[in-house]
């Protein structure tokens, strides 16, 4: 019959070991793979009206625009009001070497396209008069002719394709009022995006059991990494951990990759030991100095959770144990004949390394417990 906490035992001699202070660190270890990974910041998408306008219209245009006295009015066909446009210029094009027609500046729209309709002028009263609309010239191609583009404001509620109007007012440098009606359609422009991050990683694979010790160390931000690459004498130290999920879309996480770095990347579903299927995977940044490649394995070490000066008894000298405590049999007093006699302890339990775990209250330093392990 097993003794009662504090009850003494006399027993035979046995393997005993003491207490001691030490640091203990919880750490995971993977096999893990080197990738790329380059985060992108999508470019902002434009709304506009852009049409092809006479390059004669533009001798009258252009100084008035660079003035600050031209504005710009648009409405959508089919539907009331009207919005100022959110900006107004005039593209001018220019042949490249293929022949194809460019926009300078990087400031090419995306589609659209149209014609001045009319032109009206005032000469010299007050009231437009409307004149015919000016006549193509055959010998000039219409896709190199100039443009003006009319941004949609963020406000205005329009979709590609949708018809529309622009309307400029604007006077000559002989002070005539002139306004041009332009009808198009709606277009879009996306600005290129940008490259926000691009750095290497070393992944693997997580047991979905293990993320009951990962996560909560993660989202508090108290793992380190450190990887050792095999078959090289080289190691490193991970600048982030982090947990990647591989159900997200790579584009929601900010993650773009080559198509035969997918697989390292986002380990979909991978098969662990134990027939376990992980859908998440361990990320650790490596350093911008480090030497890696991709495909490089990597022994990937995680540390979770680390005490510092903390009394620990080997995990073999635990008897019995519940959620945050244990039993150790405490050797309180050893006779000439080398019979020892022990008492059960209640003693609180801290984090463990796998080999010793800490020992928070129930012991102190030096205290001998029983340990069928021990050597001594």
């Amino acid at each position: 019959m097993a003794a009662a906490e504090g009850e003494d035992q006399v027993v035979e001699s046995l393997r005993t070991t003491a207490a001691y202070v030490r640091d203990v660190e919880h750490a995971l270890t993977f096999d893990a793979t080197t990738a790329s990974v380059t985060r992108v910041e999508p470019g902002a998408t434009t709304l506009m009206m852009v049409a092809a306008v006479d390059p004669l219209i533009l001798y009258d245009l252009v100084p008035s625009l660079e003035a600050g006295g031209v504005s710009g009015t648009a409405s959508i066909t089919g539907r009331r009001g009207t919005f100022a446009c959110g900006a107004l210029a005039v593209l001018e094009t220019v042949e490249s070497s293929d022949g194809a027609t460019l926009a300078p500046a990087g400031a090419a729209p995306q589609g659209g396209g149209g014609a001045a309709r009319s032109e009206s002028s005032d000469p010299p009263g007050d009231t437009p008069v409307t004149g015919a609309a000016p006549e193509v010239d055959p010998a000039v191609p219409a896709g190199q002719w100039p443009r003006l583009r009319c941004d949609v404001p963020v406000e205005v509620e329009a979709y590609v394709g949708l018809e529309a109007t622009v309307q400029v007012d604007y006077r000559t440098p002989a002070g005539a009022r002139k306004t041009l009606r332009l009808l198009t359609a709606i277009s879009s422009e996306t600005a290129p995006s940008t490259v926000v991050d691009d750095h290497r990683v070393v992944r693997a694979a997580v047991d979905p059991a293990l993320l009951y010790q990962l996560t909560p160390a993660v989202d508090a931000a108290q793992v380190t990494g450190t990887g050792a690459v095999v078959g090289r004498d080289q190691t490193f130290t991970c600048e982030a951990v982090t947990l990647y999920d591989s159900t997200l879309d790579d584009g929601a996480q900010g993650v773009v990759a080559a198509p035969e770095q997918a697989s390292v990347l986002a380990p979909q579903a991978e098969t662990v030991d134990g027939g376990a299927r992980a859908d998440r995977a361990v990320s650790c940044r490596v350093p911008a100095d480090v030497e890696l490649y991709d495909g490089v394995a990597v022994r990937l070490r995680v540390s979770t959770a680390r005490v510092t000066d903390a009394l620990v008894v080997p995990l073999t000298a635990i008897r019995t144990t519940s959620v945050g405590t244990g039993i150790v049999a405490l050797v309180t007093g050893t006779a000439a004949d080398g019979t020892q006699t022990t008492a059960n302890r209640v003693v609180t339990l801290g984090l463990d390394d796998g080999l010793a775990v800490a020992v928070t209250d129930g012991l102190v330093d030096g205290d001998v417990v029983v340990d069928p392990i021990s050597q001594t």
